[in-house]
């Protein structure tokens, strides 16, 4: 099949000698004066060379944008170069993925993407409804394109899932799905044991600290364990090291992970006796497997056991008011973000607007990601539960669309079951929408699980041309 660059290839290639001479003097000449006058316009060109390949490559664009955040988005919360070029490159690589939504429009995927599609779209509304609101109450657009980022990228989540799917195999998505959740959670030990002083890890430069998309492939892992037939005790193996360099942050939302078995294990009526058993049998081999694995990262991390002890403490007593210092700064958090949205119900005061908390210390705090899941309602206001529902729903329908598809439930659908759940409990506590790795999570769950559903509709239909079948 032709594809756009043999065409241009060709047409070039069709030009006469002196047509492409003068056009290359001229483009010469402006770069030369764009280099001397201009120096930030002559850098357009190499932006076009380096979007090239995402604009020709499914696979590079799929590429760039997971590991892309993972690099760029682990640095501090400013509007940096890097994550500029990222931008860029997400960008290009959205359009790209829109020009080739025609070819698959009558693909199995589409269909089954299609009420995370339309998802897409309100929440795309959303974000630019939110632009004249911000503008109105001063918000510069840097902020707001920062503060709006994370939702860009969620918003752009089904449509990078059906342009990769298409693209990769089902074992490769797989595998970065595996690779993708395992640097979150590195990034995610790194970044608290370090904050935390409980060891010392700046010198690392492993991604972005995400909970959510460490808990992808947990999710992924306890559904291999409780459903798979091959290779559970690797996954066993992979999970509890996963899980156990997540708790020893010291972390209380990573207690949320707990409820991912019981969520798989009754994700589906199918084999639902076999995967109960095998719960009760590998909980206690898991516990055991993860009490290693923590001290396995002590030990490698060189970390301050008796902080450690501390912290870890915490993860089952929060609430006094005398000595938790996150818990009363998240009190503050909510309590600021809640009476801003009051002062703005309907349309919020925009996303890049700064909440204005007092810490621990007694000191006046600005910020525009906070600890609370009121955060959500003070940047979009009601209006943004619309964008919530659609997303809800077309996320339920898609699982639906997939489930269907292959006849009964899979490895990936029972993770998408226990990754909602990861996501519906951390609403509770902070807004999702804020850690950068629902996003690519989402995008990378919804990949495999596309694939595997259209590759079971293709096995459907050469059984059904098979000599047998017509018989």
């Amino acid at each position: 099949m032709t594809t756009y660059a043999d065409r241009l290839v060709d047409i070039t290639f069709r030009l006469p000698g002196w047509a492409i001479a003068v056009g290359c003097s001229v483009l010469a000449a402006m770069l030369g004066w764009a280099f001397v006058n201009r120096p930030l316009l002559a850098l357009l060109p190499a932006l076009l060379v380096l979007a090239l390949p995402l604009v020709l490559s499914a696979r590079a664009r799929f590429i760039v944008v997971v590991f892309g955040a993972l690099t760029v988005f682990q640095s501090s919360d400013q509007l940096t170069a890097p994550k500029l070029l990222y931008l860029f490159a997400l960008a290009t690589s959205f359009g790209a993925a829109l020009v080739r939504l025609p070819q698959l429009a009558r693909s199995p995927a589409y269909h089954d993407l299609r009420p995370m599609l339309r998802a897409a779209v309100v929440l795309f509304g959303l974000i630019l409804a939110s632009l004249p609101v911000s503008v109105l109450y001063d918000v510069p657009q840097k902020m707001w394109l920062r503060d709006v980022a994370p939702y860009i990228m969620v918003a752009c989540a089904p449509v990078f899932a059906l342009d990769a799917q298409a693209s990769w195999s089902a074992r490769a998505l797989r595998r970065l799905l595996v690779a993708g959740g395992v640097l979150g959670a590195l990034g995610f030990m790194i970044r608290w044991l370090t904050s935390r002083q409980i060891a010392d890890l700046s010198f690392v430069p492993v991604g972005l600290p995400t909970m959510l998309l460490a808990s992808t492939v947990f999710a992924y892992g306890v559904a291999a364990i409780l459903h798979g037939d091959r290779r559970r005790l690797a996954w066993a193996v992979l999970t509890s090291l996963v899980l156990a360099m997540l708790l020893s942050t010291g972390t209380r939302s990573v207690l949320i992970l707990l409820t991912v078995p019981l969520v798989i294990a009754l994700g589906s009526h199918h084999r639902l006796t076999q995967r109960s058993a095998r719960l009760v049998v590998a909980t206690p081999c898991v516990v055991l497997l993860v009490l290693l694995g923590a001290q396995a990262v002590v030990r490698v991390t060189n970390a301050d056991r008796d902080i450690l002890a501390a912290r870890t403490s915490l993860l089952f007593a929060s609430g006094d008011r005398s000595s938790d210092q996150s818990y009363i700064e998240r009190l503050a958090q909510t309590s600021a973000s809640w009476e801003a949205f009051r002062s703005h119900p309907f349309l919020g005061t925009g996303p890049g607007q700064p909440i204005v908390w007092t810490n621990f210390a007694n000191e006046v705090q600005l910020s525009t990601v906070v600890d609370t899941p009121v955060s959500f309602l003070t940047k979009f206001g009601l209006i943004g539960l619309i964008a919530v529902a659609f997303m809800a729903l077309g996320y339920v329908s898609t699982l639906r669309a997939f489930r269907a598809r292959t006849g009964t439930p899979t490895i990936v659908q029972l993770t998408l079951i226990g990754f909602g759940a990861v996501v519906l409990g951390s609403a509770l506590f902070q807004n999702p929408y804020e850690d950068k790795g629902l996003a690519i999570g989402l995008m990378l769950l919804l990949a495999v699980a596309a694939r595997e559903a259209s590759d079971a509709a293709r096995g459907t239909q050469s059984d059904s041309m098979s000599p047998d079948a017509r018989a």
